[in-house]
């Protein structure tokens, strides 16, 4: 349904022509893991079986890597093309350089969480990633990926459709409790109670990761709303589409 209700906005972004960003914070009810529109399922169901993990998984619509939820803040942004040309220029088009501003937003937003305590040099990764296939979204930075010292805070994948880009981001709050999954990117990926030296209340955060979207984005950005139309869009594409084996073993 979070899949379903992110695609959703999208499509009605498209249909009424909307301009003005939309931000959407969002939970999961159990632990989740999406995988990105490229990859195979079966990677992320040899994961959650070697960590003993119950893991709902569902195929996202954007690209990118395996991202385990639960623990971590997940977000989704519907924006215009034409939004970010005024933000990029004529930098606007190229996928990468779009990355740029969500990146920004979030990074501005941890800032504001750690409040100078811990290790504040977080930064926007320089560099692009390998060509690797490295099947985790936290395994490796690429270019505007959120780190400090070269491990990744937050990261996230986008999707354009009708002059519109769905940028879907998480952002790693809380270290996972099992070993075997904590362990896997300790060398490569940090969160923010780790940055902060003590558990961050998670409303908290996302009240500071909204005004950096705001600062970057200006005070037009909007909490996604879910009306009517939007609800039942949503509920059509759960049941038709991401809770359907056709989509999330496509590949």
């Amino acid at each position: 349904m979070n899949m379903a209700i992110d695609e959703a906005l999208l499509l009605h972004a498209i249909q009424t022509r909307r301009q003005e960003p939309l931000i959407r914070f969002f939970d999961w009810e159990r632990r989740a893991m999406s995988i990105g529109y490229f990859q195979k399922m079966q990677v992320a169901l040899d994961l959650a079986s070697q960590s003993g993990v119950d893991f709902e998984t569902v195929r996202r619509l954007t690209g990118g890597g395996i991202v385990l939820h639960g623990n971590d803040i997940t977000f989704s942004l519907v924006v215009s093309e034409n939004r970010l040309a005024a933000l990029l220029g004529e930098t606007a088009r190229e996928a990468v350089e779009s990355y740029r501003p969500v990146n920004t937003a979030v990074l501005k937003g941890v800032a504001l969480i750690l409040e100078n305590k811990g290790d504040t040099a977080v930064t926007l990764e320089g560099k692009q990633g390998s060509l690797r296939d490295t099947k985790f979204c936290f395994a490796e930075p690429t270019k505007y990926d959120v780190v400090v010292k070269g491990r990744k805070i937050a990261g996230g994948a986008q999707r354009r459709l009708g002059g519109h880009v769905l940028y879907q981001g998480s952002i790693l709050l809380h270290p996972e409790p099992e070993p075997l999954l904590q362990g896997r990117f300790s060398d490569t990926s940090m969160t923010i109670d780790g940055l902060k030296g003590e558990r961050v209340d998670k409303d908290c955060a996302v009240e500071r990761i909204a005004l950096g979207f705001r600062e970057v984005f200006g005070d037009t950005i909007a909490y996604a709303q879910c009306d009517d139309a939007v609800l039942a869009t949503a509920r059509r594409l759960s049941e038709e589409k991401y809770a359907a084996k056709e989509w999330n073993y496509s590949r």
